[in-house]
């Protein structure tokens, strides 16, 4: 997206990476920190840690899950929901002892959900269930003990559900550590994998990706990310060069280009720190990365990327544990979710823009915001013609004079199509722990 804004005779592109003028002249901005001003962080009353995994249906509404009992003052049992004002118990929760790791959607708002648990009252699954709005229900018998956990879960457009972790058996169907259900029962992909799987992503041809502590997929060496398209398995670069160390999470934008987060210091032979991206040939890295670990993505559709973890900086910004990667540099959430014992292990973005995040995160300073368990990001209003200009003048490396020629073609595009501003938002297919 390119915001035009009449400035002082300049008609300035606000956009990711640079500014523009109406000559197209770039003012490059690569290695600075250009904020929206108008941002801010909020609590959101959730009053816990212990989160784990984020999501939102197709009318915007917020699910958490995790380890945590409780969702402000309401008894929520590892599940909640957000309406916008207040926290709900969904069903009850999760009611025998154990966690939530993996949240996701189907195209009909069916919840799935997924983790390390007894079965619900009234289901047989083990460690994965689904919420229909009303009630719980089985998906068979779920994995076959409670030494199994279910880390991550994926859905592609025909609805068939994806669900990967640590585990050999599901719903009687030898699978290891992947398998998918079809909405009848549950079927292995290939012979699966060997080591823990963490992250699942698809993309648009319904290439599944999956990756963690993986050695082997298919019986083939892939080195802790592979790809299924199908029928068989593959590894991610040539010489199955994936990362040096282990993957926790995945995400796929519109263009089909893959971020791969974790905690390694090398992709495919390229120096990365804990996160890199794959284009479909090459591995490259996200300018000079974080300063250690990456749990997980979210996406805007703005070509945002933004990342939570467990980090002190992101290209060298300080930015605790939360960041956003627009292409070109790294950008701080002001200072982030300040502390070192908090953890940012979930991120969402909802229908108009604002970036929820969750995790570890008890009494944490977010912007001069005292949060915990869960905070957003408000977006903000563009920045008003005077905040460009007060940005532009603190960036020293503005190297192009923009022209007070451009006045002229300014009135003509603010009178042929003004100035907004639109979000957009589409359902994430993946969820990683």
């Amino acid at each position: 997206m390119m915001l035009w804004i009449l400035a002082a005779g300049w008609l300035l592109g606000w956009g990711n990476g640079g500014i523009v003028s109406a000559e197209n002249h770039l003012i490059p901005t690569t290695g600075h920190s250009f904020q929206d001003p108008n941002s801010t962080w909020s609590d959101l009353g959730f009053n816990s840690d212990g989160v784990v995994t984020m999501a939102h249906n197709s009318s915007g509404s917020l699910f958490v899950g995790g380890d945590f009992e409780s969702a402000g003052d309401v008894t929520t049992n590892d599940l909640a929901h957000w309406d916008g004002v207040n926290w709900h118990a969904v069903g009850g929760g999760i009611e025998a002892v154990g966690n939530v790791n993996a949240l996701v959607f189907d195209s009909n708002d069916n919840l799935y959900v997924a983790g390390q648990f007894a079965p619900q009252s009234g289901t047989t699954s083990r460690s994965i269930v689904m919420w229909d709005g009303t009630i719980w229900q089985s998906l068979s018998t779920g994995v076959d003990t409670s030494q199994n956990v279910i880390h991550a879960l994926a859905i592609d457009d025909a609805d068939n559900l994806y669900a990967a972790g640590v585990f050999q058996t599901i719903g009687g169907v030898a699978a290891s550590n992947i398998a998918m259900w079809n909405g009848n029962g549950w079927s292995a992909l290939g012979s699966g994998t060997f080591g823990a799987i963490f992250a699942l992503a698809l993309d648009s041809d319904s290439n599944l990706y999956a990756a963690g502590n993986i050695a082997t997929a298919g019986g083939t060496s892939v080195n802790r990310i592979a790809k299924w398209d199908g029928a068989n398995w593959s590894p991610v670069g040539e010489d199955s060069n994936g990362t040096d160390g282990p993957i926790r999470a995945l995400a796929i934008d519109s263009s089909d280009v893959l971020y791969v987060g974790g905690a390694f210091s090398n992709a495919g032979g390229v120096a990365v720190n804990s996160v890199a991206q794959w284009g479909g040939t090459d591995w490259s890295a996200l300018g000079s990365g974080v300063s250690f670990a990456v749990e997980e993505f979210g996406l805007d559709m703005n070509a945002n990327v933004y990342v939570g973890g467990n980090f002190a900086t992101a290209g060298g910004t300080t930015s605790h544990n939360v960041a956003r990667w627009d292409g070109n540099s790294w950008h701080g959430l002001a200072s982030g979710i300040g502390g070192q014992n908090n953890d940012v292990s979930a991120l969402t973005l909802d229908i108009d823009g604002n970036l929820y995040v969750g995790g570890d995160i008890q009494g944490a300073t977010a912007g001069g915001t005292t949060v915990t368990g869960v905070a957003r990001w408000n977006s903000g209003s563009p920045p008003t013609a005077v905040q460009m200009q007060q940005q532009i003048a603190t960036t020293p490396n503005v190297t192009t004079i923009l022209s007070i020629h451009s006045l002229a073609f300014a009135m003509l595009m603010a009178i042929s199509i003004g100035v907004h501003r639109q979000w957009k938002w589409s359902k994430c297919q993946y969820t990683s722990a």
